[in-house]
């Protein structure tokens, strides 16, 4: 079946291309098709010709995905390999296999466990998240080829829990979970906003977290929706900021955001709400407030009678929005979030309007288009990471992970919780395998990054031994954070490895800014001895006792030899540094005494 919206252009065009390429192996084969509502439907007759047609496709996947020129052939389809066993071969087949293929991962085809095992020693086995039920030969499961050199592509280990990524509603408008409708999203519950998850979700290792999706998915497994409010409800615990972390990831749809947004004295929401400004007198806050308990028609009356008052009032669309939607009303949500734009006074509302509408768009299966309206946000906020966000998981949502990823790999360069949220985000289940294979390299050369920067900073200790005293207060401040950047070494996570490396290159940095800082003032120091010393030498010059100034004239001569070296000197050298430091010192002393004993002698 082919990923994407028949409706839609670019599926037309892409399908029409790739099933061009299929037919040559499908004739090449002699295999029998069927095309019905937009599945190719045909059988094999064993196991040999189940491995060749398995052998053929995977390699033609490949072909149209490393060829510039045959790109634009490839379109994503998924794949069902499906045992006869009462089944008959026709049109009505597709609907009988008890799989959701609106979830299943393309270019891997899904077959029983049984089949998957079968295939050989060159194919390898993964786990269908979406079967219900566990341990049965029975189960479904995905096969990919073995690399030529016999190596398997390595993933990152993070299981997400399978509660989160089942259920069998459509994805939740407010925080992308299908096991309930918008209306009884446990976000709304959430009545605090909890960007601190991402700060949490960086201290856990991958054992952490799949301990901690184990159980949320214990939880979700015995009370379902009830177990998990229970666990984001609770004060602490690593289950509990895992799944604060999934419901932070789409936060800014969220009720708990109005309020922000609504009160943010900044224009772009890349800088953050900033300062909340100070609440009008409006009813609309008394809504907002009870807006999660999902009373519709007291709500609808009063935001009704307060509309009436202030007619233009972006909020009241805004909130009459979220009430079309708790009705199960999407197009009349979305067409009140576009009427209120044009009352909106901050750039960050109009964005805020638009990311509602492509949400919606997202989640009515219109990815192509969200997509181009996640795009366009940036037009208003072009630093805004949200959008670019959603846009590459629309991306994923439509079977092009491998596109999506070179756009995640650039947002996790500009914020490495990024990766994180790949990790946890139950939306891009169907890219899964791609995603955590393309992370797990940038895993690895970070982590690798990261022992090493710990050396390094090893090294950068002993150099500020070796710069400073050791009661210097540059020194004191960066041993401290010298030994605060080594505990995140022992963090098996990208993001402290990221703040370990970034962290220690800018230590670095200020320590070699504090040396010039230091080596200047230190030149302005020796200059200003220079010229207090000449004032001396004058004064000295027309002594008529010559005899009385052979003491005088011994450290004069001594002050006047180091301050020349010091002014000649190297200081971007360690023991060129530290001596010149105690030269300062001693030289300023002995430079004093010799102005007393001039003045001493002139009397």
């Amino acid at each position: 079946k082919p990923l994407g919206n028949p409706l839609e252009k670019g599926f037309q065009l892409g399908w029409r291309e790739f099933f061009n390429e299929l037919e040559n192996i499908l004739s090449r084969q002699k295999f029998k098709y069927t095309l019905h509502n937009n599945f190719l439907l045909f059988p094999l007759d064993n196991l040999r010709l189940l491995r060749a047609w398995a052998t053929d496709f995977f390699n033609l996947v490949k072909r149209l995905k490393d060829s510039d020129e045959d790109r634009g052939k490839y379109w994503p389809c998924i794949m069902v390999i499906v045992d006869k066993r009462g089944l008959n071969f026709n049109n009505e087949l597709p609907d009988k296999i008890p799989l959701d293929w609106d979830q299943l991962m393309p270019d891997f085809p899904v077959m029983t466990v049984r089949n998957g095992y079968l295939m050989g020693g060159e194919f390898m086995v993964h786990e269908v998240r979406f079967a219900v039920g566990a341990g049965s030969m029975d189960d479904w499961c995905s096969v990919s080829p073995v690399l030529e050199d016999g190596a398997s592509v390595g993933v990152v280990p993070v299981d997400i829990a399978v509660s989160l990524v089942s259920g069998k509603h459509t994805q939740c408008f407010y925080c992308g979970l299908r096991s309930h409708m918008p209306a009884q999203c446990p976000s709304r519950q959430l009545r605090d906003w909890s960007p601190g998850s991402w700060k949490k979700l960086a201290e856990m290792d991958f054992a952490t977290m799949n301990a901690g999706f184990k159980e949320i998915n214990d939880h979700m497994a015995a009370s379902g929706d009830d177990g998990l409010l229970a666990i984001l409800q609770a004060e602490e615990g690593v289950a509990h900021d895992l799944a604060r972390a999934v419901f932070q990831i789409n936060s800014t749809v969220q009720h708990n955001s109005m309020r922000r947004v609504w009160l943010s004295p900044n224009k772009d929401p890349s800088a953050g709400y900033g300062t909340p400004n100070p609440m009008d007198d409006s009813h609309i806050w008394r809504v907002l407030d009870h807006l999660p308990t999902g009373e519709l028609i007291p709500l609808e009356k009063e935001v009704l009678a307060i509309g009436q008052r202030s007619l233009r009032d972006y909020r009241v669309k805004t909130l009459n929005g979220f009430l079309a939607l708790d009705r199960d009303d999407p197009l009349r949500a979305q067409a009140l979030w576009k009427e209120a734009e044009p009352f909106c006074h901050t750039p960050m509302q109009i964005s805020h309007l638009h990311f509602l509408q492509a949400r919606l768009t997202e989640i009515s299966g219109k990815y192509e288009n969200a997509g181009l309206m996640y795009s366009a946000i940036l037009n208003l906020t072009p630093d805004w990471l949200e959008p670019m966000y959603r846009h590459a998981v629309c991306l994923v949502k439509m079977g092009f992970a491998d596109q999506a990823l070179p756009h995640l790999l650039r947002l996790i360069e500009r914020d490495p919780n990024i990766f994180n949220r790949v990790l946890i985000d139950p939306e891009v289940e169907r890219g899964r395998v791609q995603l955590l294979g393309g992370l797990y390299g940038l895993w690895l050369e970070a982590k690798e990054q990261a022992a090493s920067e710990a050396q390094n900073l090893g090294h950068l200790r002993m150099e500020l031994t070796t710069w400073f005293s050791p009661d210097h207060e540059f020194a004191v401040k960066a041993s401290e954070r010298v030994d605060s950047l080594m505990s995140l070494a022992g963090i098996a996570n990208f993001v402290p490895y990221q703040r370990l490396i970034r962290s220690r290159i800018l230590l670095e940095k200020k320590m070699q800014d504090e040396i010039s800082l230091e080596a200047r003032d230190l030149r302005t120091k020796f200059k200003s001895f220079a010229q207090r010393l000449n004032r001396v030498t004058e004064e000295a010059a027309w002594f008529p006792f010559p005899r009385l100034l052979v003491e005088f004239n011994r450290s004069h001569n001594r002050i006047s030899h180091s301050l020349n070296w010091a002014l000649t000197a190297n200081l971007q050298v360690a023991d060129n540094f530290n001596k010149a430091q105690k030269i300062a010192e001693q030289q300023g002393e002995l430079l004093t005494k010799l102005e007393s004993k001039i003045r001493f002698l002139k009397i």
